[in-house]
Order: C-alpha cells, then sequence, then structure tokens
C-alpha cells in the first residue's frame, strides 16, 4: 500500500512539474510485414509510472513521458535516498520490428522498453524482456490524464 501511496504521490507531482504538453504532429513509425506494432497500432504517447526494483534502495520512483515528437523525459527518485529527483531529456527511436523504444542519451540506466497497450516493459541489457519471480516489478503503467 506504502508502494502503491508513493507512486500516486511521484506522478501527482510530476505531472504538476511538467502540465499538459500540446499536440504534435505524430512521426513516421515503422513497419512491420503485418502492419500493425506499438509505434502505429497503440495510443502509446503518455506518462508512465511505477516503483523499480534498486540494488541498494527499497525502490526507484520512475516516470517516462513518452511524447509524440519521439521526445521522452525521465524522472527518478530513489527512495530511502537523499531527496534529489534525477532528471533526464532526450529523443527516443522505435526499433526496427515497431514494438521496442530506445532511448538515446541515456547513460544512467535501462534504456529499452517493450510498448504494450498502456504498458512499458524495462528491457534488460540484452533488449530481452525480464522474466523470473521480479519480471513484474520492472513495469511502468501509463497514467491515465483526466
Amino acid at each position: 500500500m506504502r508502494r502503491q501511496i508513493t507512486t500516486i504521490t511521484f506522478a501527482a507531482i510530476a505531472l504538476f512539474l511538467y502540465g499538459c504538453d500540446a499536440e504534435a504532429p505524430t512521426p513516421v513509425a515503422p513497419q512491420a510485414a503485418s502492419g500493425h506494432v506499438s509505434a502505429n497500432s497503440l495510443d502509446w504517447q503518455g506518462r508512465y509510472t511505477g516503483v523499480l526494483p534498486c540494488a541498494d534502495c527499497p525502490g526507484i520512483v520512475t516516470l517516462l513521458t513518452l511524447d509524440l515528437d519521439q521526445s521522452y523525459r525521465l524522472s527518478k527518485y530513489y527512495l530511502g535516498k537523499d531527496d534529489k529527483l534525477f532528471e533526464q531529456r532526450g529523443v527516443f527511436i522505435w526499433e526496427e520490428n515497431g514494438n521496442v523504444i530506445h532511448l538515446q542519451n541515456s547513460p544512467d540506466g535501462p534504456d529499452r522498453y517493450q510498448v504494450g497497450e498502456n504498458i512499458l516493459f524495462q528491457l534488460d541489457k540484452q533488449g530481452k524482456r525480464i522474466s523470473g519471480d521480479l519480471a513484474e516489478d520492472y513495469i511502468l503503467h501509463k497514467v491515465k490524464d483526466d
């Protein structure tokens, strides 16, 4: 329950700081043989949040915003550490399969996410979905805007 409250609080703060973004033109997305990929079939733009595992703290409250112009904003807050909010901005590219985004200029950690319906799956360094007992902990959920 505490984890959910922390996530919601962080998401509310981040939404307040970022405000509403203006609509931008839809970028050209990769096409798969079938034509149906996350890039062109899902409403992927928006804010995603979750508490990701941390080796030396209770968790990393994370907010990743994906914009239509293929820019991103990533905010991280390490629970139990100092009160510093780590922020990073950049652009992302769609990988050839059209289902995975790659955050450019992301020196401090994971930079690939598989895009699903209202969900992002953090991928490991080899670009594979994380499996095992902690797999559910490596997911960011889309924040519904009112």
